[in-house]
């Protein structure tokens, strides 16, 4: 898989996350993370347009505190015996205020067939070649209740797909960051312990994720790295959030504090939360094409851009955590990624036995990438 982030832009970056958590580590008080931020932007001498980028940064940190709560909120529902389909059709329609059937099938449609383009990126990344082996779908009009149900439960299907190559990639990046591990003169950072010690979405989890959200958006608007260029405020938070998340669960599962396809439930359920954050900021640019939009939102945050991001910043925090944690982490992703590998594995099999009905092509690319998946870890 190609690095599109130069070594030289991956320190750079990592150094600026380093800066802001020694210095929040450092404050006796802590203030709200928002203000800190706000003070951490304020003092680097590299910033042109401060009140720009504080708006960014709060941007940024308000999206951490969304996706949290659409978590929150689809971790309730299920425990009340919602399902997915049920409660992500309950919300797209609350935030789109829109209760057309056929309008909402035109969205999620137009959603899933950008996760199909970016599951054909994240293959075609694990190759180093242009591959589409997810097929396309033929949209057609929805107009009954059992239709729309069916068109979002294949879409939820899609976001599965993506959990898995978003897991895939992320944890490789992860391995790669904890492997080289130099724990000398390495001040452990004491929220970035609490972040990993504390329960999943617990309050030190949160300020990290922030803290990392601000780091990345400072230093891409200090030293523009071109790889993140076009990735706004929102959609970097997306990706860190997931990135930390991802970690975290690998750190618990390292513990034993989490079964392998409970951790894969919840990276999924949070892939599945970050539908609702992006389309509430999507009906907010009241664009006609909202569902293309939030499709390619998701599908570049998801994608392998977002998750080399995503994998660096995750891996990097799990770092200042201390060595403990890191090597925690570094033996979680490996059960992850196994899990993870033998779950593409088995939809790779499965495009496989379409393949071999529509062309000898797609059949032969499915073998490929099953040889270089199984591979991995």
């Amino acid at each position: 898989m190609s690095d599109l982030i130069s070594p030289q832009e991956k320190e750079y970056l990592t150094n600026v996350i380093t800066d802001i958590f020694v210095e929040y580590d450092a404050q006796v008080d802590k203030k709200e993370v928002e203000v800190f931020c706000a003070d951490f932007v304020e003092q680097r001498d590299k910033i042109q347009y401060l009140s720009i980028l504080i708006g960014e940064v709060n941007l940024g940190l308000n999206t951490i505190d969304f996706l949290e709560n659409y978590h929150r909120n689809l971790t309730n529902a299920q425990k009340k015996g919602k399902s997915k389909v049920n409660w992500l059709k309950a919300n797209l329609k609350a935030i789109t205020n829109i209760k057309d059937i056929r309008k909402i099938g035109e969205i999620v449609q137009s959603i899933q067939t950008e996760l199909i383009n970016s599951n054909n990126q994240h293959l075609s990344s694990l190759l180093d070649e242009n591959v589409e082996i997810f097929p396309e779908i033929s949209p057609g009009e929805i107009t009954r209740i059992d239709e729309e149900t069916e068109a979002v439960q294949n879409l939820l299907g899609e976001v599965q797909n993506n959990s898995l190559l978003t897991t895939l990639s992320c944890v490789q990046q992860m391995e790669s960051i904890v492997e080289h591990l130099n724990t000398h003169n390495q001040k452990v950072s004491e929220v970035a312990k609490d972040c990993f010690e504390g329960e999943l979405g617990n309050d030190s989890e949160l300020v990290a994720k922030k803290l990392v959200t601000c780091g990345v958006i400072v230093a891409n608007n200090e030293v523009p790295i071109e790889a993140l260029d076009g990735m706004d405020a929102p959609q970097i938070a997306i990706a860190v959030d997931m990135g930390v998340t991802i970690a975290k669960v690998a750190y618990k599962l390292a513990q034993g504090k989490m079964q392998v396809n409970k951790a894969m439930d919840y990276i999924y359920d949070h892939c599945v939360a970050a539908i609702g954050i992006v389309t509430q900021s999507v009906v907010q640019l009241q664009t006609q094409l909202m569902g293309t939009q939030i499709g390619a939102i998701l599908g570049s945050v998801f994608g392998p851009l977002g998750t080399l991001l995503g994998g660096i910043t995750g891996g990097f925090v799990g770092r200042l955590a201390g060595n403990k944690i890191a090597q925690g982490i570094k033996k979680g992703v490996v059960k992850i990624g196994q899990f993870a590998k033998e779950s593409v594995i088995k939809v790779v099999d499965k495009v496989k036995q379409v393949g071999q009905k529509i062309g000898e092509e797609v059949t032969q690319v499915a073998n490929k990438l099953k040889n270089v998946v199984t591979n991995l870890f």
